[in-house]
C-alpha cells in the first residue's frame, strides 16, 4: 500500500538513457525513474489515478545488475500500461518512463498482497 511520488520531468534521478524496451514497442525517449525492488511474492505495481491523454507514463520490469549505466541494455520481463502483477522473484528494477517524450508527476502504489 506505499505510495512513491515521482517527477520524470523535474527529479534529479531522472534519466534518459532507457530508449525502448524489447518486450514493448514504442518510443521511450522520454525521462525515467528507476527502482529496485527484491522479493519473493506476488506484487502489483499501479499508477495512482492515471492519466495518460495529460502524461502516458508506462511500468516496466527490467533485469537489475550491479553495473552502473546497465539499464539501456537490461533484459526487459514484464511491462503494464497503468498497472503491473510482478509474480517472479529476485531483485529486479522497476521503470516508470514516459511514451513518446512524455514526462511529468506520477504516484505509484506497491501492493504487496495483490
Amino acid at each position: 500500500g506505499d505510495v512513491i511520488l515521482g517527477d520524470t520531468s523535474s527529479d534529479s534521478m531522472a534519466t534518459s538513457v532507457i530508449d525502448g524496451y524489447g518486450i514493448n514497442v514504442g518510443n521511450y525517449a522520454a525521462p525515467e525513474l528507476v527502482y529496485r525492488w527484491n522479493g519473493s511474492q506476488p506484487v502489483r505495481f499501479g499508477l495512482v489515478r492515471p492519466r495518460p491523454t495529460e502524461v502516458n507514463h508506462d511500468i516496466m520490469i527490467i533485469a537489475a545488475s550491479g553495473e552502473e549505466d546497465s539499464c539501456a541494455d537490461a533484459e526487459g520481463f514484464d511491462y503494464g500500461f497503468n498497472s503491473l502483477l510482478w509474480e517472479g522473484s529476485g531483485d529486479v528494477f522497476v521503470v516508470v518512463d514516459g511514451y513518446n517524450l512524455d514526462s511529468g508527476a506520477f504516484e505509484l502504489e506497491v501492493d504487496c498482497n495483490p
